[in-house]
């Protein structure tokens, strides 16, 4: 081992390794240099790529394609909720291993990445796919960091692609109104003078409580009436439904931390109401011999607050790309709102009613006050955005910045 002279000359370099974890064979580094200098340079590299245990044996080696197909079975799913899981799958096998899932994983480099991500604008995706690709990568190369399997993660040497962020602005106080009175009633039987029977609309506690709370879909579907007090004019949000259908998934909120939310009057005597109309389903499917709210798993996840007729979790595909966009058209809205936009209805309208930025972050569940100040200060009036700022600064010192949506 070191560097020796061939017989014509030149210099070999062989530098023992260590052994192979899976077979317990001797591994080598072994080459021809034509000068003494390249040798050394050579012997040096390796050495101290055996010091800093970069070497990775033949038998670990993986491709970005194998690593990732590991990654997101074993060690994504322990970290990363259901849906986002299902995005991360998305991602990796439409963009990330047709490009490079032949390459191996500890070969991998920074103009690896460049390119991926060139390629993926020139073929038209946005700017925010893009990062969303990039992130995933970004996050499966920190296990394999982590794991050993890589000495660095070569994103870090790789220029996010940068977005533009759209403030959210949320809803004007008259479109909010339109869209409450559009889904106050829905239009029952034709009565003889050509009029119809205006009923009320079992979906509207749902919208009004979303205006009101800030609460997100997932997290409004998943309400038990075991986390509402009516009384004391509270909600826990512990559960958020994940899938509907036969076999219903719910999982944690989005930080996986309960928070409580305080109801507003009309939210309150909205679920009054529907508490009451839901105990009279019970009765008549009871009379029919049936179980009101019978889906799998609604001993622990459910009576639920906001459900179909017959107690089983609402399809949030249905409600968002059906029932809501009909209720945008009845509200004479554009149709590019979507439900989250009364998210931020709600965050920007309490900023802008002088709550406190820390009591909104708490309350619609963001990782700190300096994410709600950062992303609706442009919300406030404006003789109050020099202490937001002011502020925000202050909180970012002592909370970490977080992405939230």
């Amino acid at each position: 081992m070191g560097i020796s002279r061939t017989k014509d000359g030149r210099f070999r370099v062989v530098v023992f390794m260590g052994r192979d974890p899976a077979t317990g064979k001797k591994l080598f580094h072994d080459t021809i240099c034509d000068t003494e200098r390249e040798a050394k340079a050579k012997e040096k590299e390796w050495e101290q790529e055996k010091a800093q245990k970069r070497f990775v044996a033949p038998s670990e080696r993986l491709t970005v394609k194998e690593f990732l197909e590991l990654w997101l079975k074993n060690d994504a799913p322990n970290t990363t909720k259901p849906r986002t899981l299902k995005r991360y799958k998305e991602l990796v096998n439409l963009h990330i291993t047709p490009r490079l899932g032949a390459v191996r994983l500890d070969l991998l480099s920074p103009q690896h990445v460049k390119r991926l991500l060139a390629e993926k604008r020139e073929e038209g995706l946005s700017a925010r796919t893009c990062l969303h690709i990039y992130r995933v990568l970004h996050r499966a190369l920190n296990s394999a960091l982590e794991d050993g399997r890589i000495s660095q993660n070569v994103c870090d040497r790789v220029r996010p692609p940068k977005v533009d962020e759209k403030l959210p602005d949320g809803l004007s106080t008259e479109q909010v109104d339109a869209l409450l009175r559009a889904a106050r009633y829905i239009e029952g039987e034709r009565l003889p003078d050509g009029t119809r029977v205006q009923i009320p609309n079992p979906l509207y506690p749902l919208y009004l409580t979303a205006v009101h709370t800030g609460m997100r879909l997932g997290e409004l579907l998943g309400l038990r009436w075991a986390d509402v007090d009516l009384d004391v004019g509270v909600a826990v949000v512990q559960q958020a439904l994940v899938k509907a259908g036969r076999q219903p998934v719910f999982d944690t909120p989005k930080n996986r931390k309960p928070r409580v939310v305080p109801l507003s009057p009309e939210v309150i005597e909205a679920l009054r109401q529907l508490r009451i109309d839901q105990e009279i389903a019970r009765a008549n499917y009871s009379q029919r011999g049936k179980q009101y709210g019978a889906f799998p798993g609604h001993e622990e996840h459910g009576p639920l607050v906001f459900c179909q007729e017959n107690g089983w979790p609402l399809e949030p595909g249905n409600l968002t790309q059906r029932n809501f966009k009909e209720l945008l058209k009845k509200a004479g809205l554009p149709r590019d709102i979507r439900f989250h936009d009364l998210r931020h209805t709600f965050v920007s309208r309490a900023l802008q009613a002088g709550a406190n930025p820390r009591a909104v972050s708490e309350i619609v569940g963001h990782y700190d006050p300096g994410f709600t100040l950062k992303r609706y200060a442009h919300a406030l009036p404006e003789d109050t955005r020099e202490a937001v700022r002011r502020l925000s600064q202050h909180l970012r010192r002592t909370a970490p910045e977080r992405t939230e949506g």
